[in-house]
C-alpha cells in the first residue's frame, strides 16, 4: 500500500493530508494560534483509576489530567485485550508512563486518548518501569 503525506504551510495555517493509494484517509488543519497537542508524547503519572470506566486519569503537566482508556494500553508490545488474564498486570496511582496525545482539547475538556482508527493509533500508552 503506497502512503503519502502532503503538508501545506502558509502564514495563517498548516494543512496535512494523509493519502493511501491516492485516496485521502486523514486531513488535519491547524491555525497559527491553535497549537495542537495531537501527536505529542507526554511523560505522565497515574493520578486516578476509574474501574467502572476501565480507565485512568494521567497527570501530563497540563491544567487537567488526561483520560486514558484501558484498551489503549500496551505493555511489552501487547495490547490489554491480548492478555489472557488481566490480573497479570495493572496500573496504580503514582505509576509513571508515556502517553501519546491522540485528540486535542476542545475548550476546557480533558485531553484524551481514543482507539478510533487514526494515523496516531499506532502509538499507545507505555509503562515507564523504573522511572
Amino acid at each position: 500500500m503506497a502512503s503519502e503525506l502532503v503538508i501545506n504551510v502558509t502564514y495563517s495555517e498548516t494543512r496535512i493530508a494523509f493519502l493511501e493509494n491516492g485516496t485521502l484517509v486523514e486531513f488535519f488543519i491547524e491555525g497559527k494560534n491553535d497549537r495542537s497537542m495531537v501527536g505529542s508524547i507526554y511523560k505522565g503519572k497515574v493520578v486516578r483509576i476509574v474501574p467502572g470506566m476501565d480507565a485512568a486519569f494521567i497527570d501530563i503537566g497540563l491544567e487537567k489530567s488526561a483520560f486514558l482508556y484501558v484498551g489503549d494500553i500496551v505493555i511489552d508490545g501487547m495490547m490489554y485485550e491480548e492478555f489472557d488474564d488481566s490480573s497479570d498486570f495493572h496500573f496504580e496511582a503514582g505509576e509513571r508512563m508515556r502517553v501519546p496525545e491522540d485528540r486535542g482539547r476542545r475548550g476546557e475538556k480533558t485531553p484524551w486518548r481514543s482507539n478510533e482508527g487514526h494515523m496516531s493509533e499506532r502509538l499507545r500508552a507505555y509503562r515507564q518501569d523504573g522511572s
